[in-house]
């Protein structure tokens, strides 16, 4: 994975990690990324993709798999209920 002219990180797409998969039929958010229980994420370019995996892996690491299942959509709901 080297640099190419105007990119920061370019992605292999013959070897995309684990958990990342490309559709072929056009879409146009062609990348998915599946990690474990969480609903699956589709993405525009392999870049987002394989860099929200990583995060994911690393915020598994760091914090444990129940930081993965915790929705901060939930929490802004129930702070907002509270003021």
């Amino acid at each position: 994975m080297g640099r190419r002219k105007g990119s920061v990180n370019k992605v292999d797409l013959e070897q995309l990690p684990r958990g990342v998969t490309k559709y072929q039929d056009g879409r146009a958010k062609p990348f998915l990324v599946r990690h474990r229980t969480m609903k699956p994420e589709t993405f525009a370019t392999a870049e987002q993709a394989v860099a929200r995996k990583n995060e994911l892996i690393e915020l598994e690491r760091t914090q444990g798999t129940a930081a993965i299942e915790y929705s901060r959509e939930i929490h802004a709901d129930e702070r907002i209920k509270k003021e």
